[in-house]
């Protein structure tokens, strides 16, 4: 399965700007002091797992959430970074390619990125599209 990508807020309603809040007071507490990330997954409005990154750097908050959900076929990802400095901020604002291959494994509904310079991601897979 194949994720679009759309750098776009046309999507995102009132119940993402809520859940990306939340991911975004997550990311806070990331125990990776650089790249602050929070994800937190949703299905029915119910929240299936919350993760930050890791200290290392390859623990990437989606990986770790993805990990420790049991069902996120189905569910929306939301992933939020929180600026602490200017390195890598473009790179940022959507997966890497390891957590993109993860997320189209895992059966997601739904994808949305977002980072404090505005930027949004909203990665829908093809299936899924109108």
């Amino acid at each position: 399965m194949h994720y679009n990508e759309a750098k776009t807020t046309m999507r995102i309603t009132k119940t993402d700007k809520k859940w990306m809040q939340a991911a975004k007071r997550l990311a806070k507490n990331s125990l990776h002091k650089q790249f602050l990330f929070g994800a937190i997954l949703v299905k029915n409005g119910r929240v299936l797992a919350r993760a930050t990154n890791g200290k290392n750097p390859g623990k990437h908050a989606e990986l770790r959430l993805i990990a420790k959900s049991a069902a996120p076929a189905g569910a929306t990802l939301y992933v939020v970074r929180v600026n602490k400095s200017s390195v890598n901020k473009a790179r940022c604002s959507k997966p890497c390619l390891t957590c993109r291959s993860k997320i189209e494994e895992s059966g997601l509904y739904r994808v949305v990125y977002y980072d404090e310079t505005g930027n949004i991601i909203d990665m829908i897979p093809k299936t899924n599209r109108a």
